[in-house]
């Protein structure tokens, strides 16, 4: 390892060596060997012709040309003649603009020196004043991420990010619900037939009633193919994403709208064609009809005739019976003859 590459271990010159390094100094100076690194200007000058360097500052070397007499003045490391023989600090910022790496810190002139200072997000190499290297703020722990948020290392820098059905805050250090359901590029349910729900942190889709599959996929459910025909206990009727049921004849649909109820056609006169109420007899789905004393049911299985015939041009709109030996025209129950006493009205 080259240890004169690392700043400010010498005064003014580093010499390496194998395993180690030592200090020397310019024209002028002598090391001063109490601590091997410190340069002192060396007495060759008299009073007088030290005050001729840097007004006897004793920053400055002074030597004595010893082919001309001539004094020789030197400046220490960092410092440089102006054309009074003054020294002067070297901005080495300004003249070595790659002193310091531009991308990680920055360089500050000090008298004799400059140093690099880092960046925010950087910090020096160990046993580097030069060297810059990211900070690693989420192993460090001096984020300012707050749960559920979690760190994320940058060059230089860090962010917080969020799992996925999270967002972050306006901030950039927390996260918050992302309402998926209100988003079309994250909202992946069936558009028409299904209900998205947000959840916590994704979201659900479910299929509307009527349709079936996974929610991003929904079809028409033909409850009438079901074992049960979706409650209807007769007739079913599917449709696209519905259904309804019906009842047979006789029967009634119940106002749950899937049940029937057998109607007694007998409790309403409108509802048969029997003789009357009383000559009917109700039936599951449908009803019979009987007729009074003296009558017999005919084919129709609904009219009532007399047993003891008239005569065929008697013309009876109904029925017509012997009475006291006379054929007389009747009618059913809550009818009566008109004047014509053949026609029921």
């Amino acid at each position: 390892i080259n240890e004169c590459l690392l700043p400010n271990l010498c005064a003014e010159i580093c010499v390496d060596a194998l395993n180690s390094y030592t200090c020397s100094c310019h024209l002028g100076f002598v090391l001063d060997m109490s601590d091997g690194i410190t340069c002192l200007p060396s007495s060759n000058c008299t009073d007088e012709q030290r005050l001729q360097c840097d007004g006897g500052n004793l920053r400055s070397a002074c030597a004595v040309d010893i082919t001309d007499g001539q004094v020789l003045c030197e400046c220490p490391h960092g410092f440089a003649l102006n054309g009074s023989r003054f020294c002067e600090d070297i901005d080495e910022c300004a003249t070595m603009s790659d002193m310091c790496n531009e991308g990680t810190s920055i360089c500050e002139n000090i008298q004799g020196g400059y140093r690099c200072t880092c960046k925010p997000g950087y910090q020096h190499a160990p046993n580097n004043t030069i060297e810059c290297i990211d900070i690693d703020e989420c192993i460090a722990a001096t984020h300012n991420c707050t749960s559920p948020a979690f760190c994320v290392n940058g060059v230089g820098s860090y962010g917080c990010g969020c799992i996925t059905g999270y967002t972050l805050t306006s901030n950039g250090l927390g996260c918050e619900d992302f309402n998926e359901c209100n988003n079309t590029a994250t909202n992946t349910c069936d558009k028409e037939d299904a209900v998205c729900t947000n959840l916590a942190p994704l979201f659900q889709c479910d299929c509307k009633a009527g349709y079936t599959g996974d929610g991003y996929t929904c079809v028409d459910l033909n409850e009438c193919a079901l074992p049960n025909k979706g409650g209807c206990s007769q007739s079913c009727h599917n449709s696209i994403g519905n259904f309804s049921c019906s009842c047979q004849t006789g029967f009634i649909l119940n106002p749950d709208g899937k049940t029937c109820d057998n109607v007694n056609e007998c409790l309403k006169e409108v509802e048969n064609d029997c003789y009357s109420s009383d000559y009917c007899n109700d039936t599951i789905g449908s009803y019979t009809c009987s007729c009074p004393a003296a009558f017999r049911l005919k084919a129709d299985g609904r009219t009532c005739e007399s047993i003891y015939e008239c005569a065929p041009s008697h013309g009876c709109s109904y029925t017509c019976g012997r009475i006291g030996g006379v054929d007389t025209c009747q009618c059913q129950h809550g009818m009566e003859l008109d004047r014509d006493n053949k026609t029921c009205i």
